[in-house]
C-alpha cells in the first residue's frame, strides 16, 4: 500500500470510529433507559429489559459508576411500595407485579449468557439480582395471600387455582437453586455468597409457607451443613436463624 493510501484508510479509520464514539449513549438514559432516580415499577424494567437486550448499549457492572447506579435502580427495595400499596387495586398491583418479576427473571438470565459465552467475568450482578428475585418472590406471596379471598368461585376457579399451586412449586426450586449457590464452585465470591445469603434470610419467614413439610426437614439439614463453609459471623448468624426458623 502506498503511503498517501495508507493516510486514507487511518483517516477513514479514525472517522469510523469517531462516529461509533457519538453514536454511543453518553449514558443509559440517554438510550432511553428510565431515571435511576425515582421508583421503577413493572413497565420500567421491560423497557430497560428490551434496551440492554439489543446488545447496543453494555450491561451495567458494579465496577462502573453508571452502571451502579442503574444496578442499585434495579434491585432497590424502594420499589415494592406501590405493590405494598393497599389503597390501591389489587389487581392492578398484580398485574404490575407479574410484568416486574418476569423483566427482572430476564434480566437474570441476560447476564448468565453474558458470562457464559465470556463477554464479561463479573458474577456480582448475577447474585445481587438473585437475591432480588428472593424479595420479589415474598411480594408476590404477600400479594397472593392479599388477593385469594377475593377470587369468585366461578369456571375459572380450578384453573387459578393451579396456576397458583405452580407458583409455589416454582418459589420452592427457587430456595433450592439458592442453597445450592451458596456451596458449589460456580465462580462466586464469599461477597456474592452473603449478599443471597442475606436474601435468603430474609425471605425465608414468607416463603417457607409454600415449601413441603419434607423441604423443610432437607432444607434445615443442608443449612446445618453449609454452616461450617462460612467463615463471616454475619454469615453464620443467618444461617443459624434460618435452622431456628425451619424449626418454628
Amino acid at each position: 500500500m502506498r503511503p498517501h493510501q495508507v493516510v486514507i484508510v487511518l483517516a477513514l479509520f479514525a472517522a469510523a470510529s469517531a462516529s461509533a464514539q457519538v453514536a454511543k449513549p453518553a449514558s443509559y438514559l440517554d438510550a432511553g433507559i428510565p431515571a435511576v432516580t425515582r421508583e421503577w415499577r413493572g413497565a420500567d424494567y421491560a423497557r430497560t429489559v428490551q434496551i440492554l437486550s439489543a446488545g447496543s448499549i453494555p450491561l451495567p457492572l458494579f465496577s462502573d459508576a453508571q452502571g451502579a447506579a442503574l444496578l442499585h435502580r434495579l434491585t432497590a427495595t424502594e420499589n415494592f411500595s406501590f405493590y405494598r400499596n393497599r389503597s390501591l387495586p389489587i389487581q392492578v398491583r398484580l398485574e404490575d407485579y407479574f410484568a416486574f418479576h418476569q423483566n427482572v427473571n430476564s434480566l437474570v438470565k441476560l447476564y448468565y449468557a453474558h458470562l457464559v459465552r465470556g463477554a464479561y467475568s463479573s458474577t456480582a450482578e448475577i447474585a445481587s439480582l438473585l437475591a432480588y428475585l428472593l424479595r420479589i418472590s415474598a411480594i408476590g406471596l404477600d400479594l397472593t395471600d392479599e388477593f385469594l379471598p377475593t377470587i369468585p368461585n366461578d369456571d375459572r376457579y380450578a384453573a387459578r387455582m393451579e396456576g397458583l399451586r405452580t407458583m409455589k412449586s416454582g418459589l420452592t426450586t427457587m430456595f433450592v437453586g439458592a442453597e445450592v449457590t451458596l456451596t458449589e464452585n460456580n465462580g462466586f465470591s464469599p461477597h456474592d455468597r452473603s449478599t443471597l445469603l442475606e436474601a435468603m434470610a430474609a425471605t425465608l419467614p414468607t416463603i417457607k409457607k409454600v415449601f413441603t413439610s419434607d423441604y423443610r426437614v432437607e432444607l434445615r439439614r443442608k443449612l446445618e451443613a453449609d454452616r461450617s463453609k462460612f467463615s463471616g459471623a454475619e454469615d453464620v448468624r443467618r444461617i443459624d436463624t434460618m435452622v431456628r426458623e425451619l424449626n418454628s
